[in-house]
């Protein structure tokens, strides 16, 4: 019978040259298992910046910030020192799209597709977060609520999310051989 050991030994000695391919050298194991490191940061970081932004729409909507005369500073609302949340603002993510700037430029649907793909890429961003004023317009009020009434990117599909890529990881990682072999050949 195997040990652990030996078995992750033997599957991560996995190489394309045993497959006669000739082609290339390399750990196919240990490049699968760096995509999934790779997935598995990006689900972290997208997780962690969703929570953020998640805040910020909770902050503003406990203090009923709905209207450019009701807008709140990160001060006020209590995440000055966020420097998640302050990011999150500050790069256009995704949702803090919702969240608008007194003061800022808002473009309608027709105006945002006008502008070249590098400007709507950058749209959102640069926005004056230590002294800036935010809301969330009426026409997102509904969306905000929503938003966060459905717990939005939570820490419960955060996990999810890495348990399934790890699982997939190793699913792959454990029938590579296998798959090796059908594709390319019988193993030399």
């Amino acid at each position: 019978m195997l040990s652990i050991k030996s078995f992750f030994k033997e599957l991560l000695s996995t190489d394309l040259k045993d497959y006669g391919t000739g082609e290339t050298e390399g750990n196919v194991a240990l490049i699968i298992l760096f995509l999934a490191i790779g997935i598995v940061a990006a689900v972290v970081a997208i997780g962690i910046l969703n929570s953020a932004s998640a805040a910020i729409i909770r902050e503003l909507i406990r203090h009923e910030a709905y209207t450019p005369e009701g807008a709140k500073t990160l001060s006020e609302l209590g995440l000055e020192k966020n420097l998640l949340a302050r990011y999150a603002l500050s790069s256009g993510a995704k949702a803090c799209r919702i969240i608008k700037g007194v003061n800022e430029k808002t473009l309608s649907y027709e105006e945002f597709v006008a502008l070249p793909k590098k400007e709507q890429r950058r749209y959102g961003t640069g926005r004056n977060v230590k002294d800036g004023k935010f809301y969330i317009a009426e026409d997102d009020r509904t969306r905000a609520e929503v938003a966060i009434a459905s717990g939005g990117s939570s820490l419960l599909s955060t996990v999810v999310s890495l348990l399934f890529v790890l699982a997939l990881t190793f699913v792959i990682l454990l029938l590579l051989p296998s798959i090796l072999t059908l594709l390319l050949g019988a193993k030399a």
